[in-house]
């Protein structure tokens, strides 16, 4: 089966492959990383992963672990992408398509091109939902430019939605978007793949600072503020702990709002910038907590591994996280915005060791099965199979 993939990858995993250097990180995207990898260990499967990015100084094809890249360069970088509504750049991909000719396509997110390419490539195709910029538009609470850029990326969005005949979602609330704007779309219900690293991991807490951990994006709609405010206040009474903020934020985000609000407390707030995906599970050995009070998620890769390494989770009432965590069994879910009930959380799983490390197991033993490698690829091939027998069946029915 030739499948291509449209969507974000891992470009520092394969950017010796590249004749030039990157200064700034590109999105680990761990979880089509792992599956891409995954995948293509199957001899019946030829995987193409197609990508573009501004930082590209020119178009990249090339074999790397099994897998066939196409990366390109978009073409007048100055134009913010969703000004043009994606139509500088959907050309490139709909020819390389063409040169594939793959049986299926599968976009990656319809927050941006990638699944409005797949749905108007004319090729079978499926779109995973990833974020829901309907749902991001109402976490804003002041007008900015990434909002404006959000507003416009919603009329992309709901034409891919309205269009596309099926979808992956990772947990049930996507599906009632999908079924405001596509009644009849056909959807399948797959949770990520988590790498096989974290089931490998074994943990050794104790013997240092109690460490919690939160990894993400810094920019206010993860919580990333609410998160230092309550960590303060875990602070004063608990002052063996250290808060680690692992991700990249803008310049101004992290010193004009970050840096000010973590000077104003007595924690120790660490911020480590960006960490490669493959090194996150070290984090994990001794890490007491992993926090992500996200004002929304659709399912976030570092809850489902920090699950299946037995770290304890806080995480808040939104997207799929509840579908994620089951609430005082295998890990902590709290109000969003609720600096108190977050700090209540930390407080509880810091001062009572025993129900952290009960939570934790019962949440190891629920992911170990959720999010195996074995489970996703045959789960994954058996929508692929399903999605070209159906088209196959509605080429028929028009001869």
């Amino acid at each position: 089966m030739k499948v291509a993939w449209i969507g974000p990858y891992d470009v520092m995993s394969v950017a010796h492959r590249m004749d030039q250097e990157f200064t700034s990180p590109f999105h680990p995207a761990t979880w089509i990383r792992n599956a891409a990898l995954a995948l293509a260990e199957r001899d019946d499967v030829e995987l193409h992963i197609l990508m573009h990015d501004k930082r590209f100084a020119t178009d990249y094809r090339f074999e790397e672990h099994g897998l066939h890249f196409h990366f390109f360069r978009a073409p007048i970088p100055q134009i913010p992408r969703p000004v043009a509504l994606y139509q500088l750049d959907r050309w490139k991909f709909i020819r390389e398509l063409r040169t594939i000719r793959p049986e299926i396509v599968h976009g990656h997110g319809t927050e941006n091109l990638f699944s409005y390419v797949a749905v108007t490539s004319g090729y079978p195709h499926v779109v995973s939902i990833q974020a829901v910029i309907a749902h991001l538009l109402k976490q804003y609470r002041r007008l900015s430019r990434r909002a404006l850029e959000h507003l416009i990326v919603q009329f992309v969005e709901r034409y891919t939605v309205k269009r596309a005949e099926n979808f992956i979602i990772k947990a049930p609330f996507a599906e009632e978007f999908v079924r405001s704007l596509n009644p009849t779309a056909r959807i399948f219900l797959l949770e990520n793949i988590v790498h096989e690293v974290f089931f490998d991991l074994t943990r050794s807490v104790g013997g240092g600072p109690r460490k919690i951990i939160f990894i993400g994006t810094l920019i206010n709609t993860k919580g990333v503020e609410d998160l230092v405010r309550s960590f303060h206040q875990v602070a004063g009474k608990h002052p063996d702990t250290e808060l680690h903020l692992m991700g990249t934020g803008t310049e101004s985000y992290v010193q004009g709002v970050l840096k000010p609000l973590i000077e104003q407390g007595p924690g120790r707030v660490v911020l480590r910038g960006h960490v490669p995906s493959q090194d996150i599970a070290r984090e994990f050995i001794d890490a007491a907590i992993v926090a992500l009070p996200s004002y929304f998620e659709t399912s976030p890769n570092v809850i489902a591994e920090a699950m299946v390494a037995g770290v304890p989770v806080i995480g808040t009432d939104v997207g799929g996280i509840p579908f994620m965590i089951e609430h005082n069994v295998t890990g902590q879910i709290v109000p969003v915005r609720d600096v108190s009930r977050l700090t209540e959380a930390l407080e509880r799983y810091l001062e009572h060791p025993e129900m952290a490390r009960s939570h934790a197991e019962a949440g190891q033993l629920q992911a170990r099965n959720r999010y195996g490698r074995q489970r996703y690829i045959e789960s994954l091939l058996g929508i692929y199979q399903s999605i070209l027998e159906h088209s196959q069946r509605q080429n028929r029915g028009n001869q």
